[in-house]
């Protein structure tokens, strides 16, 4: 049996936890999730490339540096543990949760140290035992959001931060969305309103990818709303998380710039394709 290699021992706040031959906790059971069977794999293909994934870090890793520093995120859902990585580079410390298999172990092969493959739920965190929590882009394969949210709050102690990222906008709604297990795109105001009802104030909150609305509009949407979009895999993936030519890579840059200019200066950007929000258990 691997041996716990940290000081810090999850079973102190989840005691049904144990460790498996890979190092990964595991629970005594698993619930079903709403997320395509290949996701993790598409993802571990590109993240390391993209430049959507790394300006998103960017900006979570800049809110999580003034809101939380210094103290511990649970990273839920996390998939391949690419914010995990970059918050525990940046030296924050970090537990990943994560219910796909796939995304454990491709975890773990990042360096990842503390890894639970579960759902929140399944994993049997005691009621006020964890602090800050990252829930990024996972909420939208909720379908009761409410219910997650408010099981959430439960489990946090009392004034932690919940840090979040949705896609946004109803009316980019494409068969991406469809595809990827997503059950709503949020505005900001409706996402506030949840938050509200399940326990938490909103610190702050913001758009980003605000130059993706159109293209994400003319690529994604329209196509699907015509019946001519359906093809998508790692070749898409590829091909939409890629920088095509020196043009492009020059206007990202740019426009990344400008968001993480307001982003850290603590202003709002007024639309985007994504939405970031920092919240306060009540």
């Amino acid at each position: 049996m691997h041996q716990q290699s940290t000081q810090f021992n999850l079973q102190s706040i989840a005691p049904s936890l144990q460790l498996d031959d890979e190092g990964i906790w595991i629970p005594a059971s698993s619930s079903s999730i709403s997320y395509p069977e290949d996701g993790n794999s598409i993802c571990f293909q590109v993240e390391e490339s993209s430049y959507w994934f790394r300006h998103r870090n960017h900006l979570i890793q800049r809110v999580y540096a003034k809101y939380a520093a210094g103290t511990r995120m649970y990273d839920i859902g996390g998939g391949n543990g690419v914010v995990t990585k970059y918050l525990s580079d940046h030296g924050e410390s970090c537990v990943l949760v994560e219910p796909g298999r796939n995304g454990a172990l491709n975890a773990k092969r990042r360096g990842i140290e503390s890894v639970v493959q579960s759902t929140l739920q399944d994993a049997g965190f005691l009621e006020g035992s964890i602090e800050n929590v990252g829930l990024f882009d996972v909420v939208e394969h909720i379908e009761d959001d409410h219910s997650f949210l408010e099981d959430l709050c439960r489990y946090q102690k009392p004034s932690s931060l919940a840090l979040i990222t949705v896609p946004s906008l109803r009316f980019l709604w494409s068969s991406e969305d469809t595809l990827a297990g997503h059950y709503r795109r949020y505005t900001k105001k409706s996402l506030e309103t949840v938050l509200n009802l399940t326990g938490y104030d909103m610190c702050y909150c913001t758009y980003f990818f605000s130059f993706l609305v159109a293209p994400i509009f003319l690529v994604r949407t329209l196509p699907s709303m015509i019946g001519l979009r359906r093809k998508t895999g790692l070749v898409v993936a590829k091909r939409e998380h890629s920088t095509s030519s020196s043009m492009v890579a020059a206007v990202l840059q740019k426009a990344t710039q400008f968001e993480s200019a307001r982003v850290m200066r603590g202003k709002s950007i007024g639309l985007g394709s994504s939405l970031l929000a920092v919240a306060r258990k009540k």
